[in-house]
């Protein structure tokens, strides 16, 4: 009896804190926030979030870390690979179910390196948008690359007739 009224309570207990999803079978929906840190340089660059260790990212690379929204903010650290003085430290701030993009640039030499920081969310927006620009220009040219073929080719030659007396 004590056993029953033990998983009532617990079953109380996690509906009132809105986990219902235990107990369909599914884990529990935990809302986490992403920094994804972007290397749009020609060198590899290494990156650490709040003083972790660091993650190598090649060329035109990515990495992806997720943490608690709690956090508000987190501090990301990069620097060159082989050069820990050529670098830059950004805060990136956290939003709930939203990626931070985090871009890194460094000029030719790599004597210096850049960390840009944009709003949370804006990852989608850019996808959107980039979207946005690839079927509106596929569906313009489409029409047009079709004419082009009908159009285009060379025109079939009719056999000759015999002339008719």
């Amino acid at each position: 009896m004590k056993k029953f009224i033990a998983i009532a309570a617990l079953a109380a207990i996690l509906l009132a804190a809105g986990r219902a999803d235990a107990f369909v079978g599914r884990p529990p929906t935990i809302s986490t926030a992403s920094v994804k840190v972007v290397n749009q340089s020609d060198h590899a660059i290494e990156v650490s979030f709040n003083g972790g260790a660091p993650l190598a990212v090649e060329p035109g690379g990515n990495v992806v870390k997720f943490f608690l929204p709690s956090l508000g903010t987190v501090t990301v650290h990069a620097h060159v690979l082989g050069s820990p003085t050529v670098g830059d430290t950004k805060k990136a701030q956290l939003l709930v179910g939203r990626t931070t993009l985090v871009n890194a640039t460094t000029n030719a030499s790599a004597t210096s390196l850049t960390l840009t920081a944009l709003k949370p969310g804006a990852v989608a927006a850019n996808s959107h948008r980039e979207t946005g620009v690839l079927l509106a220009s596929g569906g313009g040219l489409m029409p047009l690359l079709c004419l082009g073929i009908l159009l285009g080719r060379r025109p079939a030659r009719r056999p000759s007739q015999p002339e008719q007396v």
